[in-house]
């Protein structure tokens, strides 16, 4: 089953970035809290390959930073 997001350039949860404004990245302070829980476990190989693939996702947040405007296609 799928709800269609993962086939976006980007991951799923960056893909905000590139319709709405008032969005910033900023390095993630911490532990990753996305680098843990069953299905890395289970499927590990596959998530070793997505987190290469999508380094920003892993290594940075996005933020509210500002007003929320859409941005996206006309």
């Amino acid at each position: 089953m799928s709800d269609g997001e993962y086939g976006k350039s980007i991951s799923w949860s960056q893909y905000v970035l590139k319709r709405l404004s008032g969005f910033e990245r900023k390095p993630l302070v911490g532990e990753n809290p996305f680098k843990a829980g069953a299905d890395r476990e289970k499927f590990g190989a596959f998530y070793e390959q997505l987190d290469g693939d999508q380094i920003l996702a892993i290594v940075m947040e996005s933020v509210c930073t500002g007003p929320i405007e859409y941005t996206g296609q006309d």
